[in-house]
């Protein structure tokens, strides 16, 4: 017997303030007479895929929705009751997906026989699976709902702000990066325009400026996310919790990444010195030399990977 066998997980958007454990729908279509590429076509043209695509759209789209909510609140026990609330919700939802699924087939089949009057002889087998969405708190929160002591709501407004700085500050040196490059630019057309036109030196300057302003605006937002991570390690030490420990050990490591992205913000300043004195030696006719900036320029580069790692960081504190 040809059969046609897929799972399909009507859930694919990842939270990232509560767990989830996706609903997977498992089809499966047999024939004796049919092969697999028919199966497939069947499938197709009955409007399986299409129905589940909808379904998983739907899902995602209520996911992300609650996430975003989930977000924006600060009491342990309102986040508890919103994501009972939206698991019973997403359990509704997913319930009626085995019945459409299963009439979709049955429809599909009948056309199949009025179509291929052979297939009045053939048996079709089916079969539809649905696994059950389990949606619940994050383990730091479900250990804050039990404890319910006084230090939970400090502890999770200071979590939640420090995933949005992470965000602002990835922001912000994805700015500094991005007029990095155009310094970068300028100083080479610098480099290639033998009259050292006034436009041409002025645009540089102009380029610098910017690139130094991102900076500043960068190690501000780096400087303010260490700040809030240290509110996030005091509040974590007075709730005693049972996880606490793994809590600080990822509090840790974020501070030991932004150790490591001033550091690389540092090279960046150290390329838009080079790159000013480069300018400076421009104005002046004399010999530039932009190899002196490719030892600045990769780790200066780093920043950005760097930032990119904090946030993932941030987002295991809740």
């Amino acid at each position: 017997m040809a059969k046609k066998i897929f799972d399909y997980e009507l859930v694919t958007y990842k939270p990232t303030n509560f767990q989830i454990v996706p609903s997977t729908v498992n089809v499966t279509v047999g024939c004796d007479q049919l092969d697999s590429n028919h199966l497939e076509r069947f499938l197709i043209d009955g409007g399986v895929y299409k129905e589940l695509q909808f379904y998983r759209e739907q899902s995602n789209a209520d996911v992300e929705s609650w996430d975003n909510a989930v977000g924006k609140m600060d009491k342990p026990d309102e986040i508890k009751k919103f994501t009972d609330q939206c698991e019973k919700m997403l359990k509704g939802k997913v319930a009626g997906v085995e019945k459409q699924v299963n009439g979709l087939l049955d429809a599909a089949w009948e056309k199949e026989k009025k179509a291929n009057t052979a297939c009045l002889k053939y048996k079709l087998t089916t079969a539809v699976t649905v696994s059950a969405a389990v949606l619940g708190l994050a383990k730091s929160i479900a250990a804050l709902v039990a404890s319910a002591g006084t230090a939970i709501p400090a502890y999770i407004a200071a979590a939640k702000a420090v995933k949005t700085l992470a965000t602002e500050v990835k922001k912000a040196f994805e700015s500094a990066e991005s007029a990095r490059e155009d310094l970068q630019s300028a100083l080479e057309k610098l480099a290639k325009d033998e009259e050292k036109a006034k436009s041409t030196v002025s645009a540089a300057d102009s380029a610098l400026k910017d690139y130094n302003q991102k900076l500043t605006n960068a190690r501000k937002s780096a400087d303010e996310l260490a700040g809030k991570l240290d509110e996030a390690l005091e509040a974590s030490e007075k709730d005693k919790l049972g996880d606490t420990r793994d809590r600080e050990a990822a509090i840790d490591k974020m501070i030991k990444k932004i150790i490591e992205l001033n550091e690389a913000r540092g090279q960046g300043e150290g390329y838009a010195d080079k790159a000013g004195a480069i300018i400076k030696a421009a104005k002046s006719d004399s010999k530039m030399d932009l190899k002196t900036l490719n030892s600045y320029a990769s780790k200066a580069q780093a920043a950005l990977n760097v930032a990119k790692e904090i946030v993932t960081y941030a987002s295991q504190l809740l």
